[in-house]
């Protein structure tokens, strides 16, 4: 499928159960594991894969076009000529795909075979439930089976839109959401999946199920991993936008003014947060004082700052605090 027909909105396919979005740039060393664990999926007749392929080389068509053969009618390949933002790749995988459900899944990481099903079940058993999301491993070597647990149940906060990128690298979710949260910003190139978690946490409900849902590689050469990341920049964007004050790491302050902070880019649009966020407005201004009881706190605290200088800044933050309000409510 060439990139002009990529721009097509895929009509639904009751056979169908989950769609993949997935995005591929030189991923030939991994697209031999990711496909086999594909076929390794519990529901695997009930899957389609919709991967947008930027700048493939032969041997990378060759491997996409052997495995099409064998899963005939449940592929999408969107061949797009030149690199583009995933972020951009995954808002054409959501126009084309074709299920109910959509599935996050990077071709160098590896789901476990049921875990497809297992957040499927969740969709189609709890209607109220819009995204499913769990536990999974951070390996170190492509193929491991052995990493660090990351325990999604054991969130720091009961506001899953206060807890970082707590979704993780395996979430699944309604493709109907999309109406409400709208999609990946294509502003951003590494951190687009945090700011669309965080859009899904804000708009509706979600579940964790009770099982592994697969393993995140982590070899320092992915986009949120490598060493020269933008991550931390990005990052910083998605928790001015929504207020997660807690989490600011202000030394990257800087690296923001290239970015348009109050819009989401969409498909080559502009939309406001305040439109895909109910009660933008508020839930800023309610966030607001953790910039200074807790975000510029915890600046000072990794800057060495003693607690005795803390005491007069929190004083005049908040002096300060109440009069921006007030100017913003005027």
């Amino acid at each position: 499928m060439l990139l002009n027909e990529s721009e097509k909105v895929g009509v639904m396919d009751s056979r169908l159960l989950v769609s993949l979005i997935t995005s591929c740039y030189r991923g030939e060393k991994h697209l031999p594991r990711f496909f086999e664990s594909v076929l390794s999926q519990t529901i695997a007749d009930r899957v389609e894969i919709v991967i947008a392929h930027n700048e493939p080389t032969e041997s990378e068509l060759k491997l996409v076009w052997e495995f099409t053969d064998k899963f005939q009618g449940h592929v999408k390949h969107l061949i797009i000529p030149q690199r583009e933002s995933y972020s951009r790749s995954w808002n054409r995988c959501i126009k084309q795909a074709t299920s109910a459900f959509l599935a996050i899944w990077n071709v160098d990481d590896t789901r476990t075979p049921s875990s497809l099903e297992d957040q499927a079940r969740v969709l189609l058993e709890r209607e109220q439930i819009d995204y499913v999301f769990g536990n999974f491993r951070v390996i170190h070597e492509p193929g491991s089976t052995q990493g660090e647990l990351i325990d999604a149940a054991k969130s720091p906060t009961a506001d899953w839109s206060h807890a970082g990128m707590l979704l993780g690298p395996f979430f699944m979710f309604r493709k109907g959401v999309c109406g409400r949260t709208g999609y990946c910003d294509e502003q951003l190139s590494v951190a687009a999946d945090y700011d669309f978690a965080i859009r899904l946490a804000l708009n509706a409900k979600g579940a964790i199920t009770d099982t592994e849902l697969g393993y995140f590689l982590d070899i320092k050469e992915g986009l949120s991993t490598k060493f020269d990341s933008l991550v931390l920049a990005e990052s910083l964007i998605v928790e001015l936008r929504y207020g997660i004050y807690k989490r600011i790491n202000y030394e990257y302050i800087h690296a923001t003014s290239r970015y348009n902070i109050p819009y989401i880019k969409q498909y080559g649009e502009w939309v406001r947060v305040a439109d895909l966020v109910p009660g933008y407005n508020e839930l800023i201004a309610d966030r607001f004082e953790q910039w200074y009881c807790i975000g510029l706190n915890r600046y000072y605290w990794l800057l060495g700052v003693f607690s005795w200088f803390l005491q007069p800044v929190q004083r005049i933050g908040g002096a300060l605090r109440r009069r921006l309000l007030w100017i913003l409510k005027s």
